[in-house]
């Protein structure tokens, strides 16, 4: 087989083709499957449900509307490993099986407002660093480094202007309907001062409680 393979320049193992799959390859392809089908379930992910071109992908001639997760992928990873506790698989390869039609969470460049808390918590430091100030564009980042209210208020205080305009997603009545949109409002500085300090506790607290959640729900 050497000798073969050193004359024809061809390795046996190119020419000689598996028709079943290996343990490990069977596995893998099994887990794939399995974070697939969690991520385009319908409480971790949304589909976008518009006639543009833009929002369909073909993945191996299937075409397949766009979805947004309705959570950051450490999030979603968390919840998986809860409801499949005999299932072990790490942060990154939980991140590999997703397709390209299943977009990433950003709260702030969102159509909809999937979770207002988020969704306000990263428009706030998006309007801020329009201003100048150099913050996280993530929320979840964005509490880490302002990691309490006086540091935040600290922050506010030197780098903000007299009149603050940001965007704010709330309810709001459209004839008989009310829906979630996101409207842009100009407040004066101590009033959105105000404003980050009550949003900020509120969702660092959100925050907190869902992490222990996680955690306490694994013990058990």
């Amino acid at each position: 087989m050497s000798e073969l393979h050193r004359r024809a320049g061809i390795h046996r193992k190119q020419v000689v083709k598996r028709t079943t799959l290996t343990k490990k390859q069977a596995s893998k392809q099994i887990l794939n499957l399995q974070v697939t089908s969690f991520l385009e379930r319908e409480d971790n992910s949304s589909v976008l449900v518009s006639q543009k071109k833009s929002d369909v992908v073909v993945v191996e001639n299937i075409e397949h509307q766009k979805r947004i997760l309705s959570d950051y992928m450490h999030n979603l990873h968390d919840k998986f490993l809860l409801e499949n506790p005999d299932i072990k698989v790490s942060r990154a390869r939980f991140y590999q099986p997703r397709p390209n039609y299943l977009l990433l969470a950003k709260f702030a460049s969102r159509r909809t407002c999937l979770c207002a808390q988020h969704q306000n918590m990263a428009l706030k430091p998006k309007a801020m660093r329009s201003l100048g100030l150099n913050l996280p564009k993530s929320p979840d980042a964005f509490i880490k480094e302002q990691d309490t209210n006086e540091k935040l208020k600290e922050t506010l205080e030197t780098g903000l202007p007299n009149m603050v305009k940001y965007t704010q997603c709330k309810k709001v009545v459209e004839g008989q309907k009310s829906r979630w949109k996101e409207v842009d409002e100009a407040v004066a500085k101590t009033n959105f001062i105000h404003l980050m300090d009550s949003q900020t506790s509120e969702f660092r607290n959100n925050v907190t409680m869902v992490k222990v959640q996680y955690q306490e729900m694994r013990n058990l």
